[in-house]
């Protein structure tokens, strides 16, 4: 994160949230300069692929978005597939 953006990096993408459009939501001190997740997981399997949302922060004041990883079941283990942000 920089004075007026923070960055979600994905293996194929790198996404940009401005600061300004999430105020008044959120803060405007107490920023990051990495997501945070808190370690929250959410899983979920459905037709060999296993899903996996983690909610991201860069302030205490909330989430600004989640990161969901797919995982193919391939060779008796799971493989990443890929991954995308989803803005709040």
């Amino acid at each position: 994160a920089d004075d007026k953006t923070c960055y979600i990096e994905t293996s194929d993408h790198t996404y940009s949230i401005s600061k300004a459009s999430l105020f008044p939501y959120y803060e405007e001190k107490n920023w990051w300069n990495e997501p945070y997740t808190l370690n929250i997981f959410n899983y979920s399997v459905e037709n060999n692929v296993l899903s996996v949302t983690i909610p991201c922060q860069f302030t205490p004041s909330g989430f600004v978005g989640e990161i969901f990883a797919n995982y193919e079941f391939t060779s008796g283990e799971f493989v990443y597939s890929n991954s995308i942000y989803n803005y709040k």
